[in-house]
This record gives C-alpha cells, structure tokens and sequence, in this order.
C-alpha cells in the first residue's frame, strides 16, 4: 500500500492536537511538584550566579594581568630599543674616534716617511760631492749646491 505524504502529515497533526489537552494537564499536576522544587531552584541560582560572578571576575583579573603583561612587554621593549640606541650611538662616537686617531696616526707616518726622504735624499747628494784637490766646474758647481 502506497503512503501519500499529505496523509502522513495531517495524521501527525491530529496526534498533536490530541495530545495538547493531556499535555496541559500534566503542567497543572507538576505546578505543585514545582512549588517543592523552588527553594532548591532558588539556591542553585544563587550559586550559579555567585559562581558566574567569581568567573567574571577572574575574567576581568586575567583580562587586567593581560594587559598589564602586555604594557611591560611594551616598556621593556622601547627600553631595550632606548638602550640599543644609546649602545649605537656610543659605538658610533667610538668608532669616528677610532677613525680619526688611526687618520692622525697615518699623517704622522706620512710626515716621518717624508723626513726620512729628505734625509736620504741629502746624505745621497752629499756623498755625491766629494772633496779633491782638483775638480772640474761641474764638481764645484754639484758641491756648491750640496752645501747649501
């Protein structure tokens, strides 16, 4: 035997409706059952809400421990980032201090070698004009500008 669907569901509503009544009747019958229960209900909502309030509570303490976690974290890091800055600055001085005592150093060494030149060069013209009982012009010409 075939089924129709709109059969199914007008039965289905007939049981509904049949059973609204009993259903009504069995609330008024567990009214009284209920007026028992509500002093037990009662401090369970008491608890439940005093319960709920510790948990918002310690919510909003977690909630405060975060942000203030989060604000030390903030000022521990600008602190380091000062700190890194002052370290970078002072090795910055230290180098540009570096830099210009190793360029005094290399012009003193540059002025020394220089000197050491002019002395070479000096004895090197001295030797070149040795003294003898007899020389030609250009000898005495090269002594004269030796000597002087």
């Amino acid at each position: 035997m075939k089924q129709n669907p709109a059969w199914i569901s007008l039965a289905l509503a007939a049981a509904l409706i049949a059973t609204l009544p009993a259903s009504q009747a069995a609330d008024e019958k567990a009214k009284p059952l209920a007026k028992l229960q509500a002093p037990a209900k009662a401090a369970d909502d008491a608890a439940y809400e005093k319960n709920m309030a510790a948990e918002r509570a310690a919510s909003d303490a977690r909630a405060k421990m975060s942000e203030a976690a989060k604000k030390d974290a903030e000022k521990q890091k600008a602190e380091q980032d000062v700190e890194q800055k002052r370290k970078d600055e002072a090795a910055a001085i230290e180098k540009a201090k570096q830099d210009t005592e190793a360029a005094k150093r290399r012009d003193e060494e540059k002025r020394q070698a220089w000197i050491e030149e002019q002395k070479r060069l000096r004895a090197e013209r001295q030797r070149s004009c040795q003294i003898k009982p007899v020389m030609s012009d250009a000898e005495i010409l090269n002594c004269k500008k030796v000597w002087r």
